[in-house]
């Protein structure tokens, strides 16, 4: 996720119950000036899920063009899409 702009950390159940989830990688911080920045990635944000594969799962097998984020943003549910930084 760095290559992305965006730093995460591995949320613990509690704290991802008082967040309106059950698991995720809390956002804390998103460069500016960044596709995931200009997608709308905020700090506070909780993904769920990328391209529809839960966190644990996730690697992707080829360079994407994009990536689709299931994220909790106070306790409500949304999508966002973040164009892939090009190598």
């Amino acid at each position: 996720m760095i290559e992305q702009g965006i730093e995460t950390i591995a949320l613990k159940p509690p704290v991802a119950t008082q967040l309106g989830t059950t698991a995720g990688l809390l956002v804390i911080y998103v460069e500016p000036q960044t596709a995931a920045s200009e997608a709308g990635l905020q700090p506070g944000d909780v993904i769920q899920s990328i391209d529809g594969k839960p966190i644990s799962f996730f690697k992707p097998t080829t360079q994407p063009t994009s990536f689709t984020f299931e994220i909790v943003r106070n306790k409500e549910k949304l999508v966002v899409v973040v164009p892939a930084k090009k190598k």
